[in-house]
């Protein structure tokens, strides 16, 4: 996943420490809607569309997982996430200068696999799987 960050938001990234690596699963839920001029309407180009969660994984006490939650895998260095960050600010945006992230997410081991939604435009679409059978 690759997102733009604040100057701001890459310093405290790269300030936090380095240190053992682990990984921890995570259950997220994404949304991006595109404009159809022909039919003049929002659609979902990419969703998140049904998980099954991995076995062991323990949801904390008052946290709700979305109903189109996927689930994957996060590496952890020094127990936070473990990330690229741009060196440089991406070029030819105004306002303050930004910076590219990536976090990767690995597929993680579940009883069922992930369902991803694509869509080209408000009637074509697929539901594309990801992850891990049990083994």
């Amino acid at each position: 996943m690759s997102v733009l960050i604040s100057a701001a938001n890459r310093q405290q990234l790269t300030a936090m420490g380095t240190g053992g690596t682990a990984a921890v699963v995570v259950a997220f839920s994404v949304t991006v809607q595109q404009y159809d001029t022909v039919a003049a309407a929002y659609f979902p180009a990419f969703q998140t569309r049904s998980g099954s969660a991995p076995g062991g994984f323990h949801r904390p006490a008052g946290v709700q997982v979305a109903a189109d939650a996927v689930y994957g895998t996060v590496r952890l260095t020094g127990g936070a996430p473990a990330l690229q960050l741009g060196g440089t600010a991406v070029a030819g945006l105004p306002g303050a200068p930004v910076f590219q992230m990536d976090l990767i997410v690995s597929s993680a081991v579940a009883p069922r696999p992930q369902q991803l939604q694509v869509q080209t435009s408000t009637v074509q679409k697929v539901i594309q799987t990801w992850g891990l059978p049990p083994s």
